[in-house]
């Protein structure tokens, strides 16, 4: 008797299979990941280690491996690392305004658009010492750890699950998009009310 020739059915439900457990995985992996960040961030005495978006970004990067901040890995870790700078910087030379938050959000914005990073998540990380009034000058580098690792497990990962089908799945096709770099400066004005908006929500 003839072994029966696999159906396309069959691949596309072995492919949704792997991809089902790749995501459970993934929730997994970002539980295990922060809780070594965190331990990490109290081990060195440098809290900013795990600052507020690396939770959204592991998140997203461990659970979609082929996703589009998983394949931007160097720009996870240079993106949020200038802003944290220029977060820093400002924080050092001006005190806590609307003009100094503007003045970073257009900066953090700028530097997105020039390395057409779709880090977007990194306007958060120079905010974040302005609003917390973060003048040290290790706070960006502080960020490298759990970034860099970040961008490492990322790497390691992609290797291990394969890619979800080539139509994708609405909600993936969703968030690439929402994702992906910038293409004009058009939402220039409504992210800036926002992320000034947040900014103070969180002084």
């Amino acid at each position: 008797m003839l072994p029966r020739k696999s159906s396309g059915r069959d691949l596309e439900g072995s492919r949704a299979a792997k991809s089902s457990r790749a995501i459970w995985l993934g929730e997994a992996g970002t539980l295990v990941y922060i809780a070594v960040i965190a331990s990490i961030a109290q081990a060195t005495h440098l809290p900013y280690v795990l600052f507020p978006e690396l939770g959204a970004l592991s998140h997203d990067v461990l659970k979609r491996p082929h996703g589009t901040w998983a394949k931007a890995p160097l720009m996870l870790v240079v993106t949020p690392l200038l802003t944290g700078v220029v977060g820093t910087l400002v924080t050092q030379h001006f005190d806590y305004s609307f003009v100094s938050v503007l003045l970073t959000i257009g900066i953090a914005i700028t530097i997105i658009g020039v390395l057409r990073s779709p880090i977007a998540p990194a306007i958060s990380a120079g905010l974040l010492p302005l609003s917390l009034g973060i003048s040290t000058p290790l706070y960006a580098p502080s960020l490298l750890i759990g970034l860099g690792a970040l961008a490492a497990v990322s790497l390691i990962w992609r290797r291990f699950v394969p890619p979800p089908p080539e139509a994708g799945s609405p909600s993936d096709l969703v968030d690439d998009i929402v994702e992906e770099a910038p293409r004009d400066y058009s939402w220039f004005p409504s992210s800036s009310s926002f992320w000034s908006l947040r900014s103070f929500s969180w002084k």
